[in-house]
């Protein structure tokens, strides 16, 4: 999966269950996203630095980056923002998509 795929699901779910005081993991879990752990430690590392969740903590290492408390995450409100606008662009573009199927060439 790429990266940006597994961003976009990894803060959908977060925006979801925002309102649950202790939602299940599990959903978006490397096992339930079918993505090797290595590539959901770096998304949920890149996340974590740009802001857009919190709740865990990311440590590095010289055998990779690893991430603890991620039954604590959570979206920040720039993770809500960041959601909510490439929701929107996401949106726009499929239905640009659309219109240029149709529009004779």
């Amino acid at each position: 999966m790429k990266i940006d795929k597994l961003i976009f699901k990894i803060l959908q779910y977060l925006y979801e269950v925002s309102d649950l005081s202790m939602p299940s993991m599990e959903p978006i879990s490397p096992k339930a996203l079918k993505v090797p752990l290595e590539q959901w430690n770096n998304a949920v590392a890149m996340l974590y630095k740009e802001s857009y969740i919190d709740g865990v903590i990311v440590k590095k290492s010289k055998t990779g980056i690893y991430i603890l408390n991620e039954d604590d995450m959570r979206i920040t409100l720039r993770g809500i923002d960041y959601y909510k606008n490439n929701t929107t662009f996401k949106k726009f573009l499929e239905a640009a998509k659309g219109i240029s199927e149709i529009l004779p060439k």
